[in-house]
């Protein structure tokens, strides 16, 4: 049995504080670096970097540069939508097949039934 399904992502509303949080965050996880070692390779603390990807903080160009250079990747890359999606999708995912797991268990049940 074949499952498809479509994932449309609308990127109207996006903003770019939430791209740049995302894609720094998806960047250091993909390199292995910790929340601690980035700030370490960066000269800030861990907390400030927490709050980056947290959306609670919006990084100075300085530190934009620094932290690219960190993630081995050009600054424009930290606010491109080509790489935002990625945590979120897989989230997604996720979240789709537990409720598609849960709805085949209660259609399984009902079935067993009669």
């Amino acid at each position: 049995m074949y499952i498809f399904y479509l994932l449309v992502v609308g990127y109207g509303m996006v903003y770019l504080r939430s791209v740049l949080a995302s894609n720094i965050k998806t960047r250091r996880k993909y390199l292995g670096l910790t929340q601690e070692k980035l700030a370490e390779m960066v000269n800030t603390a861990p907390t400030y970097i927490a709050m980056i990807e947290a959306e609670r903080r919006t990084p100075s160009f300085n530190m934009i540069e620094r932290l690219a250079e960190a993630l081995r990747i050009d600054a424009p890359e930290l606010f491109s939508m080509k790489n935002y999606p990625l945590e979120s999708i897989s989230q997604i995912h996720e979240k789709l097949m537990s409720q598609f797991d849960k709805f085949l268990r209660a259609a399984v049940i009902e079935i067993e039934k009669k």
